[in-house]
């Protein structure tokens, strides 16, 4: 059966044997084609995309090593204790904003806030070895408040380091990648990378986030933003390509809008017609008219 399996599909059955090993009570997710597995005792939610990811970069002969140290580290998580299970300044330097698609689990994140159209921001503690996403169950046991940790993360998330930003010429757009799981959510603050990355725009910036290690952009003006069609249909194209999958699935398919004065709005993606034919659309909205095509930024 194994030679039936692939590489992936391989690797996350060791995970799962690995883990029902060590006795705890489990459930196993599986969302937008990705696995992981809910501690049922605390509610803590860990995605094995990034185990998959690390060991296929390794020697098949070292499969069961890495599974063995990522199994280390949840154990080490599910026994920092009954309540707090981390303490203050661990969740300081741990908790992120994260983007999650608005369909992961609405129950599991109750507590996340709308993002854009698709999209939420939630929360997640990352540490040298996981990362680990808080659901509703595991918030209730940090030992700060949802405010303060969303004020908290969002700042840590600003930190992220981004591996590569560069110009795709065809496209007039821009990109952000790294290897980090957060490069997409640091679009939860604009300004910042307005600071440290894109600059002065003054009629704001159409961006997408096809998966959480891409972000990409353009800046607009009254007389250039008919050529977002370039850009929508990259992101469009990332999101949707097949036999190469977004690592961490797909977030969001979605061009969006960031006005000066801070509004998120969907400017681009595929809808479906009156006749029932889906296509990649151009849509300005409110924002998006008033600053842009009339140029009253």
């Amino acid at each position: 059966m194994d030679e039936e399996l692939t590489e992936d599909q391989r690797l996350v059955f060791m995970a799962l044997d690995a883990f029902k090993a060590t006795g705890l009570a489990y459930t196993v997710l599986m969302r937008h084609g990705q696995y992981g597995i809910r501690v049922d005792s605390i509610g803590l939610e860990l995605w094995l995309t990034s185990l998959i990811e690390d060991a296929l970069e390794l020697p098949e002969s070292e499969w069961p090593n890495r599974i063995d140290y990522w199994l280390a580290t949840v154990v080490e998580v599910i026994e920092h204790g009954p309540n707090p299970r981390y303490s203050e300044d661990e969740v300081r330097t741990a908790i992120r904003t994260r983007l999650f698609r608005a369909d992961e689990d609405p129950e599991a994140f109750s507590y996340a806030r709308p993002f854009a159209d698709g999209l939420v921001l939630g929360l997640a503690l990352d540490s040298p070895r996981t990362v680990a996403n808080v659901t509703s169950k595991l918030l209730g046991t940090l030992p700060l408040g949802v405010d303060a940790l969303f004020e908290l993360g969002q700042v840590n998330t600003d930190q992220e380091t981004i591996d590569d930003a560069f110009e795709i010429v065809e496209e007039e757009c821009h990109g952000l990648i790294g290897d980090s799981h957060f490069v997409a959510s640091r679009a939860a603050n604009l300004p910042s990378l307005l600071r440290d990355y894109i600059g002065n725009a003054p009629y704001g910036v159409a961006f997408g986030v096809p998966n959480r290690h891409t972000l990409l952009y353009r800046t607009l003006d009254k007389e250039t933003w008919p050529g977002v069609t370039g850009i929508a249909s990259l992101v469009d194209g990332i999101a949707h390509r097949e036999g190469d999958p977004n690592p961490g699935g797909v977030l969001s398919s979605h061009l969006y809008y960031w006005a000066p004065e801070c509004t998120i709005e969907t400017l681009a993606g595929r809808f479906t017609d009156v006749d029932g034919k889906t296509t990649l659309t151009i849509r300005p909205g409110n924002a998006f008219t008033q600053f842009v095509m009339r140029g009253f930024g």
